[in-house]
């Protein structure tokens, strides 16, 4: 059988899901992640968990599914993580998971600049955690990446690619295909 396999990230775990070109599912693994103990309004994660996790997973779907049989890997994750890395990928801080909440400030910046109609409005933006990240972590930032970029990133072996899902929160305009002007 023709075989996609897909990755799903969030802040508890990561899924993977085997299914054939007829969208059968034929496999599935997964691994969760530590228990995050929210402190206050911060919730962060290390990302290398997300790059072990999915080896993890996917080596283990894999090994039950006939050889060569995996033509295709999807990788989702929540759209409102954010992470800051350096020219290779690596990362220069924990990542913001989509409920951390310390982002007020850069989020009050959005809301005055930003039309309503765009979802990089609140503090679960990764547009809003972007610039928190920026401003506490300045330096040699190349990347600011969404938490699914970052492992597609890492699988392909270059940064700099994003979907238009996982962008929204970051202010891409869906109906234009472009960033906004603001």
């Amino acid at each position: 059988r023709d075989v996609v396999d897909v990755g799903d990230h969030g802040g508890a775990g990561c899924r993977a899901v085997a299914v054939d070109l007829s969208s059968e599912v034929v496999g599935h693994a997964e691994r969760a992640f530590p228990i995050i103990e929210r402190q206050s309004d911060l919730s962060e994660q290390d990302p290398r968990l997300w790059r072990e996790s999915t080896f993890a997973v996917v080596a283990e779907l894999t090994a039950r599914l006939p050889k060569h049989a995996c033509r295709a890997l999807c990788i989702a994750g929540t759209s409102g993580t954010a992470l800051i890395c350096d020219a290779a990928g690596v990362p220069l801080a924990p990542a913001l998971l989509y409920n951390d909440g310390r982002a007020r400030t850069e989020a009050d910046d959005i809301d005055r600049v930003a039309p309503t109609a765009t979802a990089a409005h609140g503090v679960g933006s990764s547009l809003a955690k972007a610039l928190w990240l920026v401003r506490h972590y300045p330096g040699h930032i190349t990347w600011v990446l969404h938490q699914a970029d970052w492992v597609a990133g890492y699988f392909a072996g270059y940064y700099g690619f994003s979907d238009s899902n996982s962008a929204l929160k970051s202010g891409f305009d869906p109906l234009t295909g472009s960033w906004p002007a603001w």
